[in-house]
């Protein structure tokens, strides 16, 4: 017998809250929007239904991955940063991290 509640949304996938409540964003497509600073990164995370929200953190690649997989397991994430004085050790650091990433030059 199956206990999974299935919630469905407009669009594309479906979000299922397992036996033991644990929320499974499997299908689902998370975008991560990173505007780069040495002592913080502005973070803005949208799903495919709506803007999940928009905050600053540590410019730490570990922080962001973590917060992903905690609010949004299972999920299929991808982000897009400008490169500019910071290069691109964050697309090496994130897409190692299991994250899909897209990095412009600044020029």
């Amino acid at each position: 017998m199956n206990n999974n509640k299935v919630l469905t949304f407009y669009g594309e996938g479906e979000l299922t809250m397992v036996k033991d409540n644990k929320l499974s964003f499997q299908g689902q497509h998370i975008y991560v929007g990173i505007d780069t600073g040495k002592k913080s990164w502005t973070v803005t995370i949208l799903t495919e239904q709506f803007e999940h929200k928009t905050f600053n953190q540590p410019p730490v690649p570990d922080v962001l991955v973590g917060y992903l997989h905690k609010h949004f397991p299972d999920a299929h994430y991808s982000c897009a940063y400008e490169a500019g004085l910071f290069g691109f050790w964050i697309y090496d650091a994130l897409t190692n991290l299991g994250v899909d990433c897209i990095s412009r030059s600044a020029e």
